[in-house]
C-alpha cells in the first residue's frame, strides 16, 4: 500500500505506527526472551548449592551467578504476583531468596503488578462480601501488600472497600441487632480488613 500510494520502495518497522511497532517487536522478542530465561534458570538451579555455600560463608556471589539469580527471582515474582490468586507463601519465599542473594528487585514493576492483582481480588470480594473464602483471600492479599519490600498503591482497593462498607455496615449491624451472630462476626471481620488496608474510621 505504501508503494502504491506514496511510491516508497524501502520501509521498515519504523514505518509502522507506534502500537504496531510494539506488537511486532513483542512477537520477535518473545522466543528470544524465553531462551534467555531458560539459560538463566539452568544456571540458577544447577549452581544453587555452591551459590548458597558461598553466601553462607559470607562471600559475595560472582557476577554471573548474581545476574542469574536477579533475573530468575524477578521473573518468578512477576508471574506469582500476576495470577488470579496470590500464593503468599511462595511470594515471601522468593522475596527471602532475593534478600539472601542480595539482588535488586524490580520494585516499581512488582508493586504495580501486586496493586493490579489486589484490585482484581477486591473487585471479586465486593461483589459478594458474604463469601468467607473471598474475605480470607482479600485479607491475605492485604497483609501481603504490607509485608513486601516494595511500595503498593492501595488507593483503588481502599476506594472499593470504602464504597462497599458504607452499604454493608448498616446491613450487618441491623442483622446483628436482630440476633444474627454470624452477621456480627462478619462485620467485625470487615472492620478488621479495613484496618489492614489502612482505611481510617474502620
Amino acid at each position: 500500500m505504501l508503494d502504491k500510494h506514496f511510491n516508497v520502495s524501502a520501509y521498515s518497522l519504523r514505518t509502522l505506527f507506534r502500537d504496531e511497532q510494539r506488537k511486532i517487536l513483542s512477537y520477535i522478542l518473545e522466543s528470544t526472551l524465553s531462551e534467555i530465561e531458560t539459560a538463566f534458570r539452568q544456571i540458577y538451579e544447577y549452581h544453587y548449592p555452591p551459590m548458597r555455600f558461598l553466601t553462607d560463608l559470607g562471600n559475595p556471589l560472582p557476577k554471573a551467578f548474581s545476574s542469574a539469580a536477579e533475573f530468575i527471582l524477578n521473573t518468578d515474582l512477576r508471574k506469582a504476583l500476576s495470577g488470579e490468586a496470590l500464593d503468599v507463601e511462595r511470594i515471601m519465599y522468593l522475596i527471602d531468596e532475593a534478600t539472601a542473594w542480595n539482588v535488586a528487585l524490580d520494585n516499581d514493576g512488582l508493586g504495580y503488578l501486586l496493586q493490579q492483582t489486589l484490585g482484581a481480588i477486591m473487585t471479586r470480594f465486593v461483589s459478594d462480601p458474604e463469601d468467607m473464602a473471598l474475605l480470607e483471600e482479600t485479607a491475605d492479599a492485604g497483609r501481603l501488600a504490607k509485608s513486601v519490600p516494595f511500595n503498593v498503591d492501595l488507593w483503588k482497593v481502599q476506594n472499593l472497600y470504602y464504597e462497599m462498607i458504607q452499604v454493608k455496615r448498616p446491613e450487618f449491624q441491623k442483622r446483628a441487632e436482630e440476633g444474627d451472630k454470624a452477621a456480627g462476626e462478619r462485620l467485625n471481620q470487615l472492620i478488621s480488613l479495613g484496618q489492614q488496608l489502612l482505611i481510617r474510621g474502620t
